[in-house]
Formats: C-alpha cells, sequence, structure tokens
C-alpha cells in the first residue's frame, strides 16, 4: 500500500510539473516584447536610443538644460495615465519633446481613460513642432493626447508654424488619440509641408488656436504635401484668437493644387467631421476625388464658399456662394398717388 501511495504521489508530482511547464510555455515573454519602464528623463531619453518599448512608471518632466530626445530608432512609448512634460516656460532651441529623425515613434497610453499627456514644449522654430518634430522617418499617434505646446520662431515676424506637430518630409500617421489647446501662427495643431505626408484616419484635433488673422489652426497644409483623411478622424473646433473658425486649411502657393486624399485602408464614415478652409478664389475648387455619399461631412469655415458636388463628377467641391442667388427678388411696386 504506501508503494502504491508513492508511486500516486510521483505521478501527481509528475503532472504538476508538466502543468507548470505547460503554463510557462504559454505566459512566454520573447526578449523583443520586454518593455522598459522609465521615470525620469534620462531613462526615457536612454531608452529611446535603444529602442523597443517604453512604458512611464510615473510623471517626467525635463530638467533645465534637456534638450529634444532624437529618435532615430523603431520605438512604442506608452504613456500608461502620465504625461511627459517639456517644461518650457518661453520659446527654446530645441524645446520640443521629440525630434524624429529616421526613425519610428508609436505613442499610446493603454490606461483606462488613456488620458496621458506630452505637454509643455515650446520651440524656438519656424516649422519645427512645438511637441514632436517629423524630420524623416515616421509618427504615430494611437492614443494618448499632445496638448499645452508651443512654436515660436523669435526671430522671424509672424511665421511661426507647427504648435503641437510640425511633419517637414517624414510621415504623420494618426489613428487615434487627441491634439488640442496648442498654439502657433499657424497649423497650431499640426504643420504638414513640402514633402511630408499626413494620414489621419482618427482621433480629434480640436480646441488649437492661431493667432487672429492666420489659418490652420487645426491643420495647416502648406507647399503642396500629401494628406490622406479616412474613418471617423474629426477635425473641428478650432479657432483663431479672435474666434473665427480655421481648422482644417489649405495654404497658397504650391498648395493650392492640393488634394485630400480619401483612405482605402480605412474609408471614411459617417461619425467624421473635417472643417475645411481652401487658400483660393476660384469658383469649384475640387477637394476630393470621390466620395460623394459622405459630403456633409465636410465642412465650410468661409461663409463665402459651401461643400457641394456636380452633377456628373466624382468628388467634392469648394465652391464660391452665389449670394445674388440667395437674395430675394421683389419686382417693383407701381405707386399710385
Amino acid at each position: 500500500m504506501k508503494k502504491l501511495n508513492k508511486w500516486i504521489a510521483g505521478l501527481l508530482c509528475m503532472m504538476l510539473v508538466i502543468t507548470m511547464v505547460a503554463g510557462l510555455g504559454v505566459t512566454e515573454v520573447k526578449a523583443d516584447d520586454a518593455v522598459t519602464t522609465v521615470s525620469s528623463w534620462n531613462e526615457l531619453k536612454n531608452a529611446i536610443s535603444k529602442g523597443g518599448n517604453i512604458q512611464l512608471g510615473n510623471d517626467i518632466v525635463a530638467e533645465t538644460g534637456n534638450s529634444a530626445i532624437y529618435v532615430s530608432n523603431t520605438v512604442t512609448v506608452d504613456l500608461a495615465g502620465h504625461t511627459i512634460d517639456r517644461g518650457c516656460i518661453k520659446a527654446t532651441l530645441n524645446g520640443n519633446t521629440f525630434t524624429v529623425s529616421g526613425g519610428d515613434l508609436t505613442i499610446k497610453d493603454t490606461s483606462a481613460a488613456q488620458a496621458g499627456q506630452i505637454t509643455g514644449g515650446y520651440n524656438d522654430n519656424n516649422c519645427g513642432g512645438g511637441c514632436i518634430y517629423v524630420d524623416s522617418g515616421i509618427l504615430r499617434l494611437e492614443s494618448g493626447i499632445l496638448t499645452g505646446n508651443k512654436c515660436e520662431d523669435v526671430d522671424a515676424n509672424g511665421v511661426d508654424r507647427g504648435g503641437a506637430v510640425g511633419v517637414r518630409s517624414g510621415t504623420f500617421i494618426m489613428t487615434g488619440g487627441k491634439i488640442s489647446n496648442n498654439e502657433a501662427s499657424y497649423g497650431a495643431g499640426v504643420i504638414v509641408f513640402r514633402s511630408g505626408t499626413f494620414i489621419m484616419t482618427g482621433g480629434e484635433i480640436t480646441d488649437n488656436t492661431c493667432d487672429a488673422g492666420k489659418n490652420g489652426a487645426g491643420i495647416y497644409v502648406y507647399e503642396g504635401p500629401s494628406v490622406t483623411i479616412g474613418g471617423n478622424a474629426k477635425i473641428y473646433g478650432n479657432r483663431t484668437a479672435d474666434g473665427m473658425n480655421s481648422n482644417l486649411s489649405v495654404g497658397n502657393g504650391e498648395s493650392s493644387s492640393t488634394i485630400i486624399n480619401l483612405s482605402t485602408d480605412s474609408p471614411l464614415t459617417s461619425e467624421a467631421k473635417i472643417c475645411i478652409r481652401v487658400s483660393t478664389d476660384s469658383n469649384g475648387k475640387q477637394i476630393t476625388t470621390s466620395c460623394k455619399d459622405l459630403k456633409d461631412v465636410f465642412v465650410s469655415d468661409n461663409d463665402s464658399y459651401e461643400i457641394t458636388t456636380k452633377d456628373g463628377e466624382e468628388g467634392i467641391f469648394y465652391t464660391k456662394k452665389n449670394l445674388l442667388a440667395a437674395v430675394p427678388h421683389h419686382p417693383l411696386q407701381h405707386l399710385t398717388i
């Protein structure tokens, strides 16, 4: 009987070991999936220089003398409900938080509220992006908030562009998150220009402010870059300092020929809201090449223009209103004296 009990005990022990090993196999974490937790500016900078997955362990505030962190690797930064505060109280050279230079930077927030923020950037640069500047490479915003950032070229006269994000020759892909309460002369939320690419298929750009008389408090498109909109992207509620609507603005020069591409990977939905202004006096400027059925997703920021379609033509047009047709006609009345 004792031998039998020992045999049963041994069998149970072996089964337990097999179960534990199997369990370990299921929960095994590959080295590539390792997460580095950071709690200071220097830890964040060092982790980004190595690449990989990074998560904030608490709020991080840059110290005096810290500069923008350059991203040349593939990096994912999980805000995890915390804040990265650049801490700039005046325009500072390289006063932005990140400069993407040939890297692939993903910003996300896996916390339940997704209220983690990157704030406090104040970049002394014409188009440098007060929070993140994309010189080359890719920036991806999946969740989290870019807020409370500014861009100001101290030596220039009113040409400060890119309060939160500046995209010059790389790509900015926004699938979620929020860009709000940022400031600049043009493109308080986002400036995309020259050979830059901006793809927005989700998230919100709202409540950003540009200078009175300027354009693109939400997004300023300048010098002919590539812009693609889709999904449930929302660009609304951005204004100039004197209260004028200023959301997605297509600027002068080469950008007057810019067409807003509609995403084929993430088709535009009726939940999207794109408020737009085109800097042109031409009547019937085409702004998209398709999607007539979703014309109402687009809203004109200029009371003198409206969003229309044309019989027999695909596309959506930014068209000057016929103001005379809107005025009621009152025939002359004969008066009897």
